[in-house]
C-alpha cells in the first residue's frame, strides 16, 4: 500500500519525513494530528483509499519512537460535516504503553467526514503541548480546506523563535 505520510517537527513545508531522522532514545513528547476529514475517502493511484493509507502510515511508526514518550492524538474532520472548528484532542498526553492502544483504536475506528483544518489543529497543538518538549506529527492528504495557511503558520512560529 502506498503510503502518503506528511510529516512534520513541524517543518510540514519543508520536509516529509522528519521523524525518520529523530532519535529513538528520546523521552520527549510526541504529539499526533491525524486527519479524518472527508478528503480522506479520496482513491489513490493503487486503488487504495486515503484513509488507508495514514492507517498503515501510523502502523509504521518505528516502535523505539514512541517508547519512552509522552504521547497524544488529535483529530479533525472526525465529528462534523462542514465544521472548520472540529479538531479534538482525543487522546491526552501519557506513558506510550497506555495511550498507544488507545491512539490505534480510534485511528482504526476513524470514519473521514469533515473539512480540514489544519492551521487550527496546530495552533492547538501548540497550546497543548504547554511547555512540553518533542514533536508534532501529522499525517494527511495535506488540504487545508478551512481558509488558512498552515506553512505561514509553521514559519510565523519559527521566526518567533518557537521550536517545534
Amino acid at each position: 500500500m502506498r503510503s502518503f505520510l506528511l510529516a512534520l517537527t513541524i517543518g510540514f513545508c519543508c520536509s516529509n519525513a522528519v521523524l525518520a531522522d529523530s532519535d529513538p532514545t528520546k523521552t520527549d513528547s510526541l504529539y499526533v494530528i491525524f486527519d479524518v476529514s472527508n478528503s480522506m475517502w479520496g482513491e489513490l493511484s493503487d486503488g487504495t483509499r486515503k484513509i488507508e493509507a495514514a492507517r498503515q502510515a501510523f502502523q509504521n511508526i518505528d516502535a523505539k519512537l514512541m517508547a519512552n514518550r509522552e504521547l497524544a492524538l488529535r483529530m479533525y474532520g472526525h465529528r462534523q460535516k462542514s465544521d472548520c472548528e472540529d479538531t479534538e484532542m482525543v487522546v491526552p498526553f501519557g506513558a506510550s504503553a497506555a495511550a498507544l492502544p488507545k491512539m490505534q483504536t480510534l485511528i482504526d475506528g476513524a470514519v473521514p467526514l469533515g473539512r480540514t483544518p489544519i492551521a487550527r489543529s496546530l495552533e492547538l497543538a501548540l497550546g497543548d503541548m504547554k511547555g512540553r518538549s518533542g514533536e508534532v506529527l501529522l499525517i494527511s492528504d495535506g488540504v487545508e480546506s478551512c481558509g488558512r495557511d498552515p506553512c505561514a503558520l509553521v514559519k510565523q512560529w519559527k521566526s518567533s523563535g518557537i521550536d517545534l
